[in-house]
């Protein structure tokens, strides 16, 4: 279940991590001087979805998220409220047929980088989305 792929906010007040038994649920913790600091969960998927990537925005109030399901999620960090929630901007044919292996993203999400899975990787980069 753990705690993986941490990032801290711009403020580095806090920080998000993935866990869950299959990486479905997205926490945030505040960032401790000393000792561990106790998970608060802030969206958990359901339907056998999971989080790929997760990252904060520029300020720090809103969270990124891809899911396994081809999903971009906008996400209220304290309610875990979604903000927006738009399919990946890949073509029919790669969303259709294929995993989004991984996924980064700029601090205002104007450029999303996608990794997908066939025989050999593709990198996608988007930019003005």
């Amino acid at each position: 279940s753990g705690c993986d792929r941490p990032s801290a906010n711009p403020a580095a007040s806090a920080f998000l991590c993935v866990g869950g038994m299959q990486d479905d649920v997205l926490f945030t913790a505040p960032i401790a001087s000393g000792g561990e600091a106790a998970l608060r969960t802030v969206r958990e998927l359901g339907g056998g979805a999971k989080f790929i990537y997760a990252r904060w925005n520029t300020t720090g109030n809103e969270i990124y998220a891809v899911t396994s399901q081809g999903r971009v999620l906008r996400l209220d960090p304290a309610t875990g409220a979604v903000l927006r929630e738009d399919p990946v901007p890949l073509d029919d044919e790669v969303s259709a047929t294929r995993s989004i292996l991984a996924a980064a993203f700029s601090d205002d999400a104007a450029v999303q980088a996608y990794s997908v899975s066939r025989k050999s990787s593709n990198l996608y980069l988007f930019r003005g989305l």
